[in-house]
């Protein structure tokens, strides 16, 4: 059958996402459906495709997932045929949504459509800075209205906006404050957006129902009370429930529940059954989301009007793209007490609706072909959804038998495995009490010395107070053998006072643990690479400033300014040229870093910078006044360059020599000066007669 030609699809029964038809056949032509009824519908030519014993269904909509490589072949083998995207980067949409055309045209398997959100609103540093760093952050409410256009620009059908300051987890992290959020709904609105709010309590809940969001992208894992549940019901978003998050959770150790799910269990992949095994064994906080307090709020919230849509959160750790959608169904249910059909319409028509899809999420004349065939009647037994037959996306059947060990497959494991190892090597560095308690990081090899050993290993301990006597005796004992668990922990220890002492522990070792900070240098990630350059600058060994001069121009503004300081605290003569020719660069607080940094090396630092007195450019050969001014006495060696950028033709040079010829109040300088106490130039003129007063104050 080519995909052009019409077929006809018989089943027991029709489910078209609000209620059961009476018909039992669907006719497809060119992508769209054409007519539901009896037999009737049936014309010369078509392909009758018999589904006794099943049900067909509008292909279902996950309305919370995360995009990955290659993700839309996997959801359709599932039955699922559109991804609502809450959150990825344009790169990676764009190739994903390239992927989906060029299917659309035939080329290749067909595969679920999706829209997205693009980057969601976040605070700067907050969640979820640890996957999707770098990312453009609001600052506050005059950042909306550009950061909605530039989500329009990327192609977003909706904006995600996400409000979450930690609490949840007993953390503490940047959140955006309620002016931003009502400013970003409004913008959202304006430009045509419906508005999805991440959220994480009651509280926040309410807050962002407050602004007037129109989804809420979770139910909280976290009781709400009745004042909450009210406040959000009124206010009337969609809840996106999310209950599958659970599911990221072993049900037993080293098993997660999709692995015993079997209907689904047995239409994974071995490569998917094995990402989920090595998951149940990966690190995770103590205690798992509570799912009875969420399917609580969901039933409370249904109760109460709100429209409850089903999304998984996909790729989340024990999340597989389409098959958790069907874990979501059954979460909804029976645990949050929906029932099949009401479970049925969060997958299928609701979303639709609310999100502005209205060619799919319902079978009927016009809408697109979009419809999977199950076993069995899920409006009595749920669970059937995931007993998928057929699945057809615009017409296009989807090719059950080709998945397995193909590039799709294969594209999509990789990048989750570096996305979790980005996210796993942050919680190790924010929350080191949770990944000590968890064995992970760097195991802690013996050195055969038992006080020493019992330090290592109250380094790893969740108490701050243990971690800090450990750091302190570890200093004490000032053992070589201890310098490379020593440097581990710096990387993960959040704790500022432990941290320092930590530092202080390494210089007690410094010439076993130098080579390990240099090491440190060429990795990626920017915190390890800072603490390491600022251990490197209290160990100040000249040794060292020839491995960190190429970092005073790294990519990494964060990086090269702290090069540059660790330069200037090792003092070595040889970084001047390096840290000169970053003069005039950078915005102000960069070049007032410089500045000093500069200035601490004095008199050595004379004769780069009078070099640089003569650059072409004059914003360089104004920074180098400057920093002549700094040193001052230390810089009379520049007295003539100084007194030959009096006739700059910049006006700031100008005014930059004449100060830094008052600061080093020599005999020469002041008689330099004094040939301008006239001049033009009334600043010029004022720094000349000032230094003049001085000059006559102290005779």
């Amino acid at each position: 059958m080519s995909a052009a030609q019409p077929f006809v699809i018989k089943a027991d029964r029709i489910f078209d996402g609000t209620a059961v038809l009476t018909g039992t056949h669907v006719r497809v032509d060119r992508g769209l459906v054409d007519a539901i009824g009896g037999q009737e519908v049936i014309r010369a030519g078509d392909v009758v495709i018999d589904g006794e014993g099943g049900t067909l269904l509008p292909g279902l909509i996950d309305a919370h997932v995360h995009l990955a490589p290659e993700c839309t072949v996997l959801a359709a083998q599932f039955g699922v045929t559109t991804l609502v995207d809450q959150f990825s980067k344009p790169d990676l949409i764009a190739a994903e949504r390239a992927a989906v055309l060029t299917a659309r045209r035939g080329d290749g398997s067909a595969r679920a459509d999706f829209v997205t959100s693009s980057i969601g609103a976040t605070a700067p540093g907050g969640h979820p800075t640890m996957a999707y760093s770098p990312i453009p952050y609001v600052t506050g409410p005059g950042d909306a209205e550009p950061f909605v256009a530039g989500r329009v620009a990327e192609g977003a059908t909706h904006l995600k906006v996400i409000y979450d300051d930690g609490s949840g987890a007993m953390l503490d992290i940047p959140a955006l404050d309620e002016a931003t959020i009502l400013a970003l709904v409004q913008s959202a609105h304006t430009a045509g957006l419906p508005v999805v709010a991440h959220v994480s309590t009651g509280e926040g809940a309410a807050l962002v129902a407050r602004c007037g969001v129109d989804m809420l992208a979770h139910v909280p894992f976290v009781p709400m009370s009745q004042t909450q549940l009210d406040e959000v019901a009124t206010a009337g978003p969609a809840i996106i429930a999310t209950l599958s998050i659970s599911d990221g959770f072993p049900v037993r150790p080293g098993v997660m529940p999709l692995r015993e799910d079997v209907p689904l269990d047995t239409q994974l992949t071995p490569a998917w059954r094995e990402v989920l095994d090595t998951q149940a064994r990966r690190w995770m906080p103590p205690t798992g989301p509570d799912l009875g307090a969420a399917a609580t709020n969901v039933r409370e919230l249904a109760r109460r009007g709100c429209a409850i849509l089903a999304g998984t959160d996909a790729p989340n750790p024990g999340l597989v793209y389409g098959a958790s959608l069907h874990r979501e169904l059954h979460h909804l249910a029976t645990a949050a007490g929906l029932g099949p059909a009401d479970a049925l319409r969060a997958a299928t028509s609701l979303p639709a609706r609310l999100l502005g899809l209205h060619d799919r999420g319902v079978l009927g004349p016009g809408k697109r072909a979009d419809i999977v065939l199950v076993e069995g009647n899920p409006l009595d037994v749920i669970a059937d959804t995931a007993r998928v037959r057929r699945t057809w996306v615009e017409g296009r059947a989807v090719d059950l038998a080709g998945y397995e060990g193909g590039p799709s497959e294969s594209a999509t494991i990789k990048w989750l495995s570096n996305s979790q190892a980005k996210i796993l090597a942050a919680i190790t560095e924010m929350w080191p009490e949770f990944a000590a308690a968890a064995g992970l990081g760097e195991p802690i090899e013996p050195t055969g010395e038992p006080q020493v050993d019992d330090a290592l290993h109250g380094l790893m301990n969740p108490d701050r107070d243990v971690r800090q006597a450990a750091a302190l005796d570890l200093g004490k004992l000032a053992d070589p053998a201890a310098a490379p668990a020593l440097v581990a922990r710096l990387w993960s220890e959040q704790d500022f006072f432990v941290r320092d002492t930590l530092s202080w522990a390494v210089t007690r070792v410094a010439e076993a643990a130098a080579p390990l900070l240099l090491d440190a240098l060429a990795g990626a990630d920017t915190a390890s690479r800072v603490q390491a350059l600022h251990v490197l600058s209290k160990i100040a060994d000249p040794a060292t400033t020839n491995a960190i001069v190429p970092l005073a121009a790294d990519d990494d503004p964060d990086v090269a300014a702290k090069a540059r300081w660790t330069l200037t605290r090792i003092g070595d003569p040889r970084a001047i040229p390096t840290l000169a020719a970053h003069l005039g660069t950078g915005d102000s607080t960069s070049q007032n870093g410089l500045t000093r940094d500069l200035a601490s090396f004095e008199r050595a630092a004379v004769p780069c910078l009078v070099t640089a007195l003569a650059s072409d450019g004059a914003p360089v050969r104004r920074h180098a006044a400057e920093v002549l001014g700094f040193i001052g006495t230390g810089a009379e060696g520049a007295t003539d360059a100084l007194a030959e950028a009096l006739q700059d033709t910049d006006e700031q040079v100008r005014l930059s020599a004449a100060m830094a010829l008052y600061e080093l109040r020599t005999p020469t300088a002041q008689v330099v000066l004094s040939r301008h106490t006239e001049a033009d130039d009334p600043r010029l003129r004022a720094i000349a007669n000032r230094a003049q007063s001085r000059t006559e104050r102290t005779r």
